[in-house]
């Protein structure tokens, strides 16, 4: 495993009362880019959807996730796939 040289992060938030907004969540490296939109309600806690692409050799592949749960402790599981345990930190 190698080290992944980050190129570029952004992440654009609008805000009405408690309610924040995730228009732009990215982060893009040589080998792993990250990208999605999402919401934190004062409630609910997070609701993102996001998807990670790796690249390896000549190839890539996406995995489909969803970051949910309250700001200090959010969990996140494979989007689509009926086995997926959720991992919370």
């Amino acid at each position: 495993m190698s080290a992944i040289n980050y190129e570029d992060m952004a992440l654009s938030v609008s805000q009405t009362g408690e309610e924040f907004w995730f228009s732009t969540i990215s982060m893009r490296g040589d080998t792993l880019y990250f990208g999605g939109a999402g919401d934190y309600l004062i409630d609910t806690g997070l609701g993102c959807t996001l998807n990670a692409t790796i690249r390896k050799d000549a190839g890539s592949f996406t995995v489909p996730l969803k970051l949910s749960g309250p700001l200090r402790a959010p969990c996140i599981d494979i989007t689509g796939k009926t086995d997926s345990k959720k991992t919370c930190f």
